[in-house]
C-alpha cells in the first residue's frame, strides 16, 4: 500500500469532516452523538485519542447531548452483553490458540472495550450523574472482567479490558475515589493547560 502524500491526507479529512456534517444536517443525530458511536466504534483500533473524548465530555454537560451519549453507552454495553464474550474457566477447556478466536466476535469486544474507555474518561471529566444513568449497566461491566483474548503479537486485551472495567466500577460507585480521580485529572488538566500561560486559572 503506497503512503499517502500530505495533499492526499488532507483531502480525505476534508471529505470526513463534509460528510459528518451532512449527515448531522439530515439525521436527527447530534455532533456529541455521533463522536461517541465514532469512539465507541471497532475500527480505528487501539483505542482512540483523548481529544475526542475531552469534546465528548464538554458536550455531554448540555442536556439532551448528555441522554443522548448515555444512550450510545446503553447500546455499546447491550451489544457487548449479547456478543460471546468468553469466561475463563470455558478458556481453560480451550486447547489450542486458534480455537480462542473461534468463542468470540472480535468487532463485539472491542465496542465494549471502547466503550468502557469513554465511560471511565467521562465518569471522572464528565457530568456526576453518568453513575446513575448507566447503573443499569454494572452487571455487564462485572461480565467483562471475566473476558480473555490475546491478539496476534501475544497482548492480553483481557487483562486490560478487566483493570479498566475494575477502574469503572469502582468510580461508579460515587464515594471518596471518584471525588479524588476527578480533583487529581482536573489538577492535572489545569497545569496541561496553564502550561506557558501567563494567566493564572
Amino acid at each position: 500500500m503506497a503512503a499517502l502524500s500530505s495533499g492526499e491526507v488532507k483531502k480525505r479529512s476534508f471529505l470526513k469532516s463534509k460528510i459528518r456534517a451532512a449527515r448531522i444536517l439530515l439525521t436527527d443525530v447530534t455532533h456529541a452523538q455521533l463522536l461517541a458511536k465514532e469512539a465507541t466504534r471497532s475500527k480505528p483500533w487501539p483505542p482512540q485519542d483523548t481529544g475526542r473524548l475531552h469534546d465528548i465530555s464538554e458536550a455531554a454537560f448540555d442536556i439532551d447531548d448528555f441522554y443522548r451519549v448515555v444512550d450510545v453507552l446503553h447500546q455499546r454495553f447491550a451489544f457487548a452483553s449479547s456478543s460471546n464474550l468468553v469466561p475463563s474457566e470455558e478458556l481453560s477447556r480451550v486447547v489450542t490458540w486458534t480455537n480462542r478466536f473461534e468463542k468470540f466476535n472480535e468487532k463485539q469486544w472491542k465496542k465494549g472495550y471502547k466503550a468502557l474507555i469513554l465511560l471511565e474518561y467521562l465518569l471522572t471529566h464528565g457530568p456526576l450523574s453518568f453513575a446513575d444513568e448507566l447503573a443499569s449497566d454494572k452487571e455487564v461491566i462485572q461480565k467483562m472482567c471475566n473476558f480473555h483474548c490475546f491478539d496476534e503479537t501475544g497482548h492480553n486485551w483481557g487483562s486490560t479490558m478487566k483493570k479498566t472495567a475494575e477502574r469503572v466500577l469502582q468510580l461508579m460507585e460515587k464515594g471518596p475515589f471518584l471525588k479524588e480521580e476527578r480533583d487529581r485529572l482536573r489538577q492535572t488538566t489545569r497545569r496541561i493547560h496553564g502550561f506557558g500561560n501567563s494567566t493564572p486559572r
